[in-house]
């Protein structure tokens, strides 16, 4: 092999290289594919209202909800294979009571579900736990607890 042979070989030898490097930067950026499912919001009534619930806290709400929804992400071709609504409550007097939902509307247009009314009484405390399955077994788990002012 002659010099200037070698010359352009290690040209396009360097040119390659940075070609790979440059389109693997920019396709790092633009990868935002899910590995496994998440919920993401979750709003106390209507998502009209805008009054959203926060993940692993205690949140303080005025009134009563008639319908909650939560809105969930997939992993890349997955689909929901179920969801589920526990509602944990205490009472001031020492009681307490458990409700699983048992009417889940799932829009997999939106990929969000909902489910009626929460019932839960001024001054309770309750612990809401939700729970989504993806088509490959992959679970994932949102508790929050909502107290209610008296």
């Amino acid at each position: 092999m002659e010099k200037g042979e070698a010359a352009i070989l290690a040209g396009q030898f360097g040119a390659l290289a940075l070609a790979i490097l440059i389109l693997s930067n920019f396709a790092a950026g633009t990868n935002n594919v899910l590995s496994t499912p998440t919920i993401g919001s979750v709003y106390w009534g209507p998502v009209s209202d805008k009054v959203q619930l926060t993940n692993g806290v205690t949140n303080t709400e005025p009134a009563n909800a008639t319908t909650m929804s939560v809105y969930f992400a997939l992993a890349v071709g997955t689909s929901p294979a179920s969801v589920s609504a526990v509602r944990l409550c205490s009472y001031a007097n020492d009681t307490g009571e458990e409700l699983v939902y048992t009417e889940l509307m799932i829009n997999y247009k939106t990929n969000s579900f909902t489910f009626n009314t929460t019932g839960q009484v001024a001054g309770a405390t309750c612990t809401y736990t939700l729970t989504l399955t993806d088509s490959l077994q992959q679970v994932v788990t949102w508790v929050a607890i909502v107290k209610l002012k008296s």
